[in-house]
């Protein structure tokens, strides 16, 4: 298993970010990943923060050897202990997922660059895609 998590971290490219479990949902890939990051400081007041809970967001991103792939991202809450600020829990963040994204930044990219420049057809790409392309 140690292997097959180094080879899809390596397949994925996600910075910041681990294999937990990989799996298959009719025909597409479903990866799960977590951040890497397994401590935080509140922002506010700087002591360190506790996750709070955890909780799953499906995100579509770049296909994998040529299949449609939706990463399940294990997201997340974190809690300031401490009362001085308003704002005492906040979820985790990724330049690579925006804030309530069903779509990974990296994917309108890729998809336009292989039509742009590739000239790959949309009509084609569409199957590898799993999805419209509705950027």
């Amino acid at each position: 298993m140690l292997l097959a998590r180094a080879i899809w971290g390596g397949v994925l490219g996600l910075d910041g970010f681990r294999l937990v479990a990989a799996d298959e949902h009719d025909g597409e890939l479903e990866p799960t990943v977590e951040a890497k990051n397994d401590a935080l400081g509140c922002s506010g007041c700087g002591a360190a923060a506790t996750a709070h809970v955890r909780r799953p967001v499906r995100v579509r991103d770049l296909p994998v050897a040529g299949r449609p792939t939706t990463l399940i991202w294990i997201k997340r809450l974190w809690r300031c202990r401490h009362r001085r600020r308003e704002t005492r829990t906040w979820s985790e963040t990724s330049g690579e997922i925006a804030a309530r994204a069903s779509v990974s930044t990296r994917a309108p990219g890729e998809a336009c660059r292989r039509v742009g420049q590739v000239g790959e057809s949309v009509a084609l790409s569409r199957p590898t895609w799993g999805w419209a392309g509705g950027w």
